[in-house]
């Protein structure tokens, strides 16, 4: 990997939607991963993965990637970002070689600091598979407290903000 945009440790906006690696050799998509994570201390939340397989999350000119990033992704003000780049994510495309990843762990960037305002309220429903509903039932009250605080992590919210009312479909 010869540059990464954007720059290693660099702020970035929230909702960016690109990021791009430029490789010394032409390339091609392979088998393995890129994956993005948010880390808070020791919580860690994927918030990515994305499969070299997966073409259309990728576009390629000669040695650079451009792999599209989902709108949630990059979703939390003043937050630390991992990215990840698997070994055999890509190839080299004359000889068809896996390329490892990059030198370090991951590739970090930290999205802006940004002062949101929430709106009052907000309706939405859940729906659970059946082994979940099973869950729900057995242990309805940790089954909430667990959903809840999964939820105000991803979205984000503060887990105060959240509220089940008990309607049942």
């Amino acid at each position: 990997i010869s540059s990464v945009n954007p720059k290693y440790g660099e702020t970035i906006t929230l909702g960016r939607n690109t990021l791009e690696i430029n490789y010394e050799v032409p390339i091609s998509l392979s088998i393995r991963n890129i994956t993005i994570y948010q880390v808070n201390g020791t919580n860690i939340l994927m918030r990515q993965t994305t499969s070299g397989k997966a073409s259309e999350f990728f576009i390629i000119e000669q040695n650079k990637i451009t792999l599209k990033v989902l709108p949630s992704t990059f979703n939390v003000p003043s937050a630390e970002y991992h990215i990840s780049i698997d070994p055999n994510f890509v190839m080299q495309k004359e000889i068809n070689e896996p390329i490892d990843r990059l030198q370090h762990s991951s590739w970090v960037v930290i999205t802006e600091a940004f002062e949101d305002t929430y709106a009052e309220s907000f309706t939405g429903s859940i729906r659970l598979i059946p082994e979940g509903t099973k869950l729900f039932y057995q242990f309805k009250k940790e089954f909430i407290d667990q959903l809840l605080q999964e939820i105000s992590l991803i979205l984000p919210v503060d887990r105060d903000r959240l509220k089940i009312k008990d309607h049942q479909q």
